[in-house]
């Protein structure tokens, strides 16, 4: 994508010191610096994930905005966490690990652009359908020119959609990430504390981007990876597997019953299509219809600060903080590899 190409150039041609000011961690549990205590932080993080996706409430299941907030927090903490490790574990079996760390997050500075192009896609989508409520707005018997404008912003509205959808070219390798930082190693492979933190840390932050990127789809036939067991697994992959293997479950499942996308996105686009087919009957001399079409824009309008309150800035400050975080270990990692 456009963005990738100032990304690599930026991470591959600026060296920073060791010691480098970082973002606020995010809102999860603190933990102390040790192998032990990453796996246990990491597991039990990951289980609280699963706990609130098994939770009635629609406002913490892993179809809402809140979920995924909570596992973009977990995604920046455990890259803090790695940035943390380098001082206390750096040892010379680590240099494979490292290398290979340092080409896998070149992957996820891309996907993190590639996630913000979605979250700039659903605010202009929202933007027009603020336009079609500007028009409508206090005019509780529109006439037929006013409907012909309208009409034509929810065509747009439309075109926005089909065009949000050709969004769907996250890389592939983002998928091959997921596998490869929960499988484990092969036996005789590397694998020392600082690999067992850099691989849980790639693993959570790619599940996290490449789930949120689906669920912020109109229409997509992209889905999660089955799990591939490897034969050395640190105590937080069986956690990691089984909350990978959930939300394959629920996408799959969404997506048999006519689209996968967040609670909140979902309500917007069901009544995007209401408005679409009052405003095509153009039934204006009847009052049921003045009636429903006055419900329609309210309805509308709340969704719209909804998803701008709650998905579209929330998003992209996470966003944002973990593309900073990734640049941090990645520097990091550079200045202390052997020249």
């Amino acid at each position: 994508m456009k963005s990738s190409i100032f990304s690599r150039a930026l991470i591959k041609c600026v060296r920073f010191p060791a010691k480098l000011s970082l973002p606020a961690p995010a809102a999860v549990a603190p933990w102390p610096i040790s192998r032990i205590s990453f796996d246990g932080w990491l597991a039990g993080e990951l289980d609280g994930l699963r706990s609130q996706r098994h939770q009635n409430s629609p406002n913490v299941s892993c179809s809402s905005a809140t979920w995924f907030i909570h596992a973009l927090d977990v995604a920046i903490a455990s890259q803090t966490f790695a940035m943390k490790s380098f001082s206390n574990m750096y040892r010379e079996d680590d240099k494979k690990a490292i290398e290979d760390h340092v080409e896998d997050v070149v992957e996820l500075l891309d996907a993190c652009n590639y996630l913000r192009e979605k979250i700039e896609g659903l605010r202009n989508y929202i933007d027009l359908i603020r336009i079609v409520l500007h028009w409508l707005d206090g005019n509780s018997r529109p006439n037929r020119t006013v409907l012909e404008r309208v009409r034509v912003l929810l065509d747009s509205c439309e075109g926005s959609e089909k065009k949000f959808t050709k969004l769907e070219k996250c890389s592939s390798n983002l998928t091959k990430l997921i596998c490869k930082g929960s499988r484990g190693a092969k036996l005789g492979s590397y694998e020392t504390e600082l690999y067992e933190i850099l691989s849980g840390s790639k693993a959570i932050t790619s599940l996290a981007i490449a789930a949120i990127g689906i669920m912020l789809s109109f229409k997509t036939k992209r889905g999660l990876p089955t799990a591939r067991a490897g034969e050395i697994l640190p105590l937080w992959s069986s956690s990691f597997n089984e909350l990978r293997k959930e939300m394959k479950e629920e996408i799959e499942k969404r997506r048999k019953f006519g689209g996968i996308f967040l609670n909140e996105l979902r309500n917007t686009i069901t009544a995007v299509k209401n408005l679409r087919n009052l405003v095509n009957s153009q039934r204006l001399g009847n009052e049921d219809w003045q009636r429903e079409l006055k419900v329609n824009v309210e309805e509308l309008r709340k969704s719209c600060g909804g998803i701008e309150e709650g998905i579209i800035k929330p998003l992209e400050g996470r966003v944002n903080e973990l593309y900073k975080h990734l640049i941090s270990v990645r520097l990091a990692l550079l200045n202390i590899m052997p020249q």
